[in-house]
Parts: structure tokens; C-alpha cells; sequence
């Protein structure tokens, strides 16, 4: 079985006046950036009698070499959005909070896990052998994730400009 390390997660919030389709923009341009092809795994939408809730799920997978592979998650969880309109473009007025998650799977094929003893030696060999390269991809992951944070607290910044 592989096992899951977890690298970092993170979470913010915002509220105000932002568009929804700038911060999928967003995502998907980190993820391109980044190598990391991102889908979409789920969206619910939930209506209120005045408003309207939102959730998003992104997920997407890095291969780094033929043993390591790093997961990134983005779940982006809107409250109390009511649509609104500036220059002639549609946007949403509320609440957003934002969680952004990095594991890192070692031997996400199963290769190491068939038997006891290869199950061990592969312990060892994370322990004594790959120690630096797990401690890269740790750095390269908390990094990556804080740069995506920082993109999107600077979008929601100037959108709260834009007005």
C-alpha cells in the first residue's frame, strides 16, 4: 500500500465583492505552471431563499519520479453569495474560504508493497536513503501551495478594489 505523507495544508477566508470564475482561472494557471494536471472533482450548489452556497473540489497529482507523486487538493467553500454586477461583468458578493492541502505519496504505483520484505527494505531505504529528496519535494510542495495562496489573496485584494 502506498504511504501518505502530509506536506501542508493551509486555509484563509475572504469576504466581499470577488468573481468566482477569476479564482478557477486562477487554479487551473497555478496548476499549468506548476505540472500538475487539476480537475474538477466536484461542485455543489445549494440554494437559499436569498442567497446561495457553493462548494468546489479540485484535485490534481504530480508525478515526480517512478516513486514519488505529490497530491494537491483545493476546496473553495462559498457562503451567503448573492449575485451582483460591475462593470458589466457578473460576480458574487459574500463569504469564500479557501483550504489547500499537499501530500506526498511514496510508491503510489505499489511497487514496494507485495510482499513483507520489500515492504521493509523500502523503509529503510526512505529513512536512510531518500531522507533529502522527501525533504525537497516537502519544501517544493509548501512552497507551491503558499504561492497559490498568495495568488489568490492578491486577486481577492484587487478585486476588492475594482468596485
Amino acid at each position: 500500500m502506498a504511504e501518505i505523507e502530509m506536506i501542508k495544508s493551509i486555509s484563509f477566508g475572504y469576504s466581499g465583492v470577488f468573481s468566482l470564475k477569476d479564482v478557477y482561472n486562477l487554479v487551473h494557471k497555478w496548476s499549468k505552471l506548476h505540472r500538475i494536471p487539476v480537475y474538477e472533482k466536484e461542485q455543489i450548489e445549494k440554494e437559499t431563499q436569498d442567497s446561495q452556497d457553493t462548494l468546489i473540489n479540485f484535485e490534481g497529482k504530480r508525478e515526480e519520479d517512478d516513486y514519488f507523486a505529490t497530491k494537491f487538493k483545493v476546496k473553495v467553500i462559498c457562503k451567503d453569495l448573492k449575485t451582483t454586477k460591475r462593470k458589466n461583468e457578473l460576480v458574487y458578493k459574500g463569504n469564500v474560504t479557501i483550504n489547500i492541502k499537499a501530500v506526498l505519496i511514496k510508491d503510489y504505483d505499489e511497487v514496494w508493497s507485495s510482499n513483507f520484505f520489500s515492504n521493509f527494505i523500502r523503509s529503510i531505504w526512505d529513512k536512510y536513503i531518500q531522507d533529502n529528496k522527501i525533504n525537497l519535494y516537502h519544501i517544493q510542495g509548501t512552497d507551491e501551495i503558499y504561492e497559490l495562496k498568495d495568488d489568490l489573496t492578491t486577486l481577492f485584494n484587487i478585486q476588492h478594489y475594482k468596485k
